[in-house]
């Protein structure tokens, strides 16, 4: 595996304000709201309009597997932006999620809390700005089944030695992360000198070779062996 050092930059994701949308799922389960997908499953829209939590009464956002017997497969778009619980510290997305969409946990507060992301090995999908401005999230694992990670996925807003990701493991070869001219936006837009472990040969290594100012490989393992 190589490990890059790298900085990112390109354009910022747009504000929630600036966004014009309709969010209203068609089946509502407990604190969700959701559509069945053609094959069944459901896509998530949002937590529901009518269900709040108190602030800082939710620490751990553990998205459930299954809504009503239908197995979640997708994240919808802004699902999770516009009622994003305050003082969250980690979210789980449960194995069998396969499409988390556009600025679906885009975060909204002015000093968000997540320190942790975890990911299923399902997931093939990772959208626009899905976990934006997350700035206290220092480590992210990719898993190796993704297929592909659209421009701003991981935007960071002003970090700094306290702030963004610091490391950033891809266990996947071949994502497609939607850069085709140096002109595109990075999936990982505003990182600054973070630490990135993936394979030799693998499409992370042509993007930090092609979208980064600095560009160090190593043989150094994910687990620091």
């Amino acid at each position: 595996l190589f490990l890059a050092v790298a900085l990112c930059t390109s354009l910022a994701v747009p504000a929630l304000a600036d966004v014009e949308m309709e969010l209203e799922g068609d089946y509502a389960s407990g604190a969700y709201t959701y559509d069945l997908r053609e094959d069944g499953t459901a896509l998530i829209i949002t937590f529901n309009k009518n269900l709040q939590y108190p602030a800082y009464s939710l620490t751990d956002l553990v998205i459930p597997s299954e809504l009503d017997g239908h197995k979640v497969t997708a994240i919808g778009n802004y699902s999770f932006s516009y009622w994003f619980p305050a003082g969250v510290e980690s979210i789980t997305i449960p194995e069998g999620v396969e499409y988390i969409y556009d600025n679906a946990f885009l975060c909204p507060q002015a000093e968000p809390t997540v320190t942790e992301l975890n990911l299923p090995s399902t997931l093939k999908l990772i959208g626009s700005a899905a976990f934006s401005n997350h700035t206290a999230l220092r480590t992210l694992v990719i898993p190796e089944n993704v297929e592909e990670i659209r421009g701003n996925a991981f935007y960071t807003m002003e970090p700094d030695e306290n702030h963004g990701l610091q490391t950033v493991i891809c266990y996947s070869r071949d994502v497609d992360f939607n850069v085709r001219t140096l002109y595109d936006s990075c999936a990982f837009t505003g990182v600054r000198n973070a630490e990135f472990y993936g394979y030799p040969g693998s499409t992370l290594e042509t993007l930090y070779k092609t979208h980064l100012d600095e560009y160090y490989s190593s043989t150094q393992q994910p687990d620091g062996s």
